[in-house]
């Protein structure tokens, strides 16, 4: 397992903000890339908005 994350890019790891509306509401979430470039593709697919 440790050899995954050894071989891995460390700018999958960086932490990324992005701001979302839940609710109405505006707020920002900071996640790891690797999280964000996850989520981007069900984003894309739902045809869901974010900044």
């Amino acid at each position: 397992m440790c050899e995954i994350y050894s071989g891995a890019d460390p700018a999958l790891f960086e932490l990324k903000t992005r701001s979302v509306r839940l609710g109405g509401v505006v707020t920002s979430i900071r996640l790891e890339a690797i999280f964000l470039a996850v989520a981007g593709g069900y984003r894309y697919r739902g045809g869901v908005e974010s900044r």
